[in-house]
């Protein structure tokens, strides 16, 4: 009967050790990444590509880097299908090359705006820009609370149970 006993302690305590060592692990590696993010938000070029500062200077950079005949292709599109239509060619270049996922300094701006997740800064860009294009207020402001909005109704849906019974 003991040895049952010694098994159950040694495997509880290796449990708890276990445990300790890989929170102290997520822990380094968690500083690691602020670290490299504290740098990172500080770059103008990050892989070889410049990083606009805000809004305003992506919209500019972007004016430079799209071709005219790729501008005219996004401008005709209505804003709701900008991003199912482009996300994830044109969105997919913005968020890995101006570093929306490890940080860059537009992606610090836009957090500073309420912007928080990669996806969001993704399509606040390709609709900023959209509205740029069609010569309309960019509504930085109004765009940044709604993408905030929805993010937390997103979170909290995720976080309740949905009832069957309360579905009609």
């Amino acid at each position: 009967m003991t040895r049952p006993l010694s098994v159950f302690i040694f495997c509880l305590g290796s449990h708890f050790l276990l445990q300790a060592q890989s929170e102290a692990e997520r822990d380094t590696a968690y500083q690691s990444f602020l670290a490299t993010y504290e740098q990172r938000i500080t770059k103008d070029h990050l892989d070889g590509h410049y990083i606009p500062i805000d809004v305003s200077d992506a919209v500019t950079v972007l004016d430079e880097l799209v071709a005219d005949r790729s501008k005219e292709k996004i401008k005709v599109l209505a804003e709701e299908d900008l991003v199912k239509k482009l996300f994830f060619g044109f969105g997919r270049w913005l968020r890995v090359n101006w570093g929306f996922d490890s940080g860059s300094r537009l992606s610090h701006h836009l957090k500073g705006m309420g912007i928080t997740h990669p996806e969001d800064m993704t399509k606040a860009m390709m609709i900023f820009y959209h509205r740029h294009l069609r010569g309309r207020d960019l509504a930085q402001k109004a765009l940044a609370t709604q993408l905030a909005e929805a993010r937390e109704k997103l979170r909290l849906a995720r976080l309740v149970p949905i009832d069957s019974s309360q579905q009609n």
